[in-house]
């Protein structure tokens, strides 16, 4: 399931934005207007985010690095600039390393080469906690761990920002839900990131 925003005409590729993982097609329309002067702009739903079908977490960053490519031949782009950010960083790099003939430029942004052994341990509590009902718990620890504490920098409106992720994801349905637990066992059961050479 994808968006597309036409921008400026260009002879430039369009440019692919791969979010991460509580994110969907929608989430970079505040952004778009500062990449539209690249040309148009794609997002979507990749299998198991967003408005798409549910994904079981044994379909891991290979298959939806191959969604994508799929995506593009349906599409009929033989390329595109893509952008990857967090989760959607590891699908891109996927991307690059075994779809190259689709790729222009390649942009990672907020990438990690790995995920954090204690953010394993969380991500499999977390999930125990969800089938208790203790939503509101694991919402409060989703909000410490990903929302930079004071001491670590400066986040404009850090209390109003604290609060609307708090209740987006308590917000949440219950296909949300099961789509952002399928997701962190995935995340947590799959190589983040495998350093596979990139083809000249």
């Amino acid at each position: 399931i994808s968006r597309r925003v036409t921008g400026a005409p260009t002879t430039k590729p369009p440019l692919l934005v791969l979010g991460g993982s509580s994110q969907d097609r929608h989430s970079w329309a505040r952004h778009e207007p500062h990449l539209l002067h690249h040309g148009d702009v794609l997002t979507a739903d990749l299998p198991g985010y967003g408005t798409a079908d549910h994904l079981p977490a044994r379909y891991g960053i290979d298959f939806l690095a191959a969604t994508v490519r799929h995506l593009l031949d349906e599409l009929d782009l033989p390329r595109v600039d893509l952008v990857g950010a967090c989760f959607g960083g590891a699908i891109a790099v996927r991307v690059a390393q075994h779809y190259p003939q689709h790729l222009g430029r390649l942009l990672l942004v907020g990438m990690t080469d790995r995920v954090p052994d204690d953010y394993t341990a969380c991500a499999h509590r977390w999930r125990r906690m969800m089938a208790d009902g203790e939503r509101h718990t694991v919402a409060d620890e989703l909000v410490t761990r990903f929302l930079a504490a004071p001491t670590d920098g400066t986040v404009r409106r850090q209390t109003a920002v604290a609060r609307f992720l708090h209740r987006q994801f308590v917000g949440q349905n219950d296909d949300e839900v099961a789509k952002w637990s399928e997701h962190n066992l995935r995340l947590t059961s799959h190589e983040w990131f495998r350093p596979e050479p990139l083809p000249a």
